[in-house]
């Protein structure tokens, strides 16, 4: 009973080290952290969200219709003709979106060059808590975690950087436009926000409950009167719920995307940022299970039991008739 009990907590605690392994290693490892968030913000797809988005937030900002309409009526105060006058309105719109094609350049300037590529790696960097202050909902984190659950990215260093690109440009409307919080929201649920109360907790077992859940394994395993047995139930519920688990990931992250997706206005953004975020816990889901599963048909393999050792000896057999027969005649000198 008692090896029972060890075996099924080894097994459950599973799944909860990888989780609290990743986040630990995002915490302590500015280089974990950066390798694991810097390729995300880099691809194309996300980029794209964050220019469009950085795009919105500089127009609405400087408000480009309204600039533009106090510069014609400025001009028309000049008291020009009735169709001078005209003609300027009917340029006022174009001048709009001449102004706001500009700054959308300038914006894809930004996302697309070295430059881009460096700032994330620098505020990333210079983050050396950046997951802690996420999950603490510190203003000074590029990453944003909301009490609703949503994980976001703050555009503002990357709104500072078009900005100057728009002063160096000769728009010296750009120096009025104001420092500005938004955040792209990258993932909206529940899960997260029951994650920051815990965040402590995870972080604090992080390095010790993986071998927690190994010795939970091997304790159940000694304790069990028959050992052989005790190998095969620990190696098959550990597989059964790491692949769970997995199966739950594939899942959740269809169930997720199309909402996502329609929030950030792009279905291959929205998979970028779950494969990212996911990928670790399923990898290493993955690899522990194959290697459970291995050591299971190892284990039966090699047992006392009828049908392994049937099994053993067609293998016998199978690999004598693979073995070169002596030629007849053939002699020993």
């Amino acid at each position: 009973m008692c090896a029972g009990v060890l075996l099924a907590l080894g097994a459950l605690v599973a799944p909860v080290a990888i989780v609290a392994s990743w986040t630990a290693t995002q915490t302590a490892s500015t280089d974990a952290f950066v390798d694991t968030f810097a390729p995300l913000l880099e691809t194309p797809e996300v980029r794209a969200v964050i220019s469009a988005e950085v795009s919105s937030a500089v127009v609405e900002a400087a408000d480009i219709p309204g600039l533009t309409a106090q510069a014609f009526e400025g001009v028309e105060s000049l008291g020009l003709p009735p169709r001078a006058t005209s003609a300027l309105g009917a340029l006022q719109g174009a001048a709009v979106e001449g102004i706001t094609g500009l700054i959308e350049r300038t914006v894809d300037d930004v996302i697309n060059s070295p430059g881009y590529d460096r700032l994330i790696t620098a505020v990333l960097k210079n983050s050396h808590r950046e997951i802690v202050a996420a999950l603490s909902g510190s203003e000074n984190s590029l990453l944003a975690l909301g009490p609703d659950g949503s994980l976001g990215v703050r555009l503002g260093p990357i709104i500072d950087s078009v900005r100057e690109r728009l002063v160096d440009r000769g728009l010296s409307f750009a120096s009025a436009i104001p420092s500005v919080d938004r955040t792209i929201v990258l993932v909206q649920a529940d899960e997260l926000a029951k994650l920051k109360p815990a965040y402590a907790a995870l972080q604090a077992v992080g390095a010790w409950l993986a071998p927690v859940a190994a010795l939970l394994l091997v304790a159940g395993v000694l304790l069990a009167p028959r050992r052989r047995v005790a190998m095969l139930w620990a190696a098959g519920a550990l597989a059964g719920i790491l692949l769970l688990v997995v199966l739950a990931l594939r899942i959740g992250v269809g169930t997720i995307v199309p909402g996502l997706g329609e929030s950030l206005g792009s279905e291959p953004a929205a998979r970028e940022i779950l494969a990212t975020l996911t990928e670790y816990i399923r990898t290493i889901s993955v690899t522990v299970a194959i290697l459970a599963i291995v050591t299971g048909i190892v284990t039966w393999v090699t047992g006392p039991w009828s049908p392994p050792r049937r099994f053993r000896a067609a293998c016998a057999r199978g690999f004598a008739r693979l073995r070169p027969k002596p030629r007849e005649g053939a002699s020993i000198s």
